[in-house]
């Protein structure tokens, strides 16, 4: 029997072989075939916004003492006492340099607020505010 010679290839298949020195060569599909890449659509950037404390913030300093556990036994009997006062307030401790040059530990009443609300602290204690040496610092 004869043999058949090879059929050509529809127009619709996208590559298209061509003999070349007896090797095959494939054609590029024509550009309009081409599908463009496909496009990733990314997340819509989420941002945080995180309030930093005002500028105007101040803190009463109620005391400053070497001894953390006295500091603490002092601000819940000055809580017990004054619950007006201190009665939403909580207690933070901050390292400052003392009169000895040695670490001492300052007690701070807090959330920080503005600087007449602050004064308005030492001032509810009256004579004992003077003698803590409560005074108002920048929070």
């Amino acid at each position: 029997m004869p043999a058949k010679p090879p059929q050509e290839p529809s127009e619709a298949a996208a590559p298209l072989p061509h003999k070349l020195n007896g090797t095959r060569r494939v054609e590029p599909a024509p550009a309009a075939a081409l599908k463009p890449p496909k496009q990733l659509r990314l997340a819509p950037f989420k941002t945080a916004v995180i309030e930093a404390a005002p500028t105007d913030a101040f803190a009463p300093v109620l005391l400053e003492l070497k001894n953390e556990n006295s500091l603490r036994t002092i601000f819940t009997d000055l809580q017990r006492r004054f619950p007006g006062v201190l009665g939403d307030k909580t207690a933070e401790l901050r390292p400052v340099a003392g009169p000895d040059n040695e670490t001492w530990l300052a007690l701070l009443a807090v959330p920080a607020v503005a600087r007449d609300e602050a004064q308005a602290v030492c001032t509810a204690f009256g004579p004992e505010g003077k003698t803590l040496g409560c005074r108002v610092t920048r929070y």
